[in-house]
């Protein structure tokens, strides 16, 4: 009797197992399509690398009384410059005259 015992507890636990991973399955599906859609939501929203850093503040204020810095936009993460025309500052795309297109500055 103890055998038959043990083979129907093994058949539940076989059986129990092959639930266990399927379900596991469908989770890591569900996590690698959720990766996905982070992935693209950064891309689409012009995410920076953790190397490209903002500059720091102790930079900033120490070059509050020049015309131009350069820093990170606050809302779409892209490096603009700053500059100081006629006692208004204005946002830049770097190294050019054209204006920060970004709702923030414009």
């Amino acid at each position: 009797m103890s055998y038959d015992n043990d083979l129907k507890k093994t058949a539940d636990m076989k059986q129990w197992l092959e639930k266990k991973i399927y379900e596991i399955e469908i989770e890591l599906s569900n996590l690698k399509n959720m990766l996905e859609i982070v992935d693209s939501v950064l891309k689409t929203s012009s995410f920076q690398s953790a190397t490209f850093f903002k500059q720091p503040i102790s930079d900033i204020k120490s070059t509050s009384s020049s015309s131009a810095y350069k820093k990170l936009c606050n809302k779409c993460n892209v490096e603009i410059e700053m500059r100081k025309i006629n006692e208004k500052w204005g946002a830049y795309t770097v190294s050019s005259d054209l204006h920060h297109k970004c709702d923030a500055y414009e």
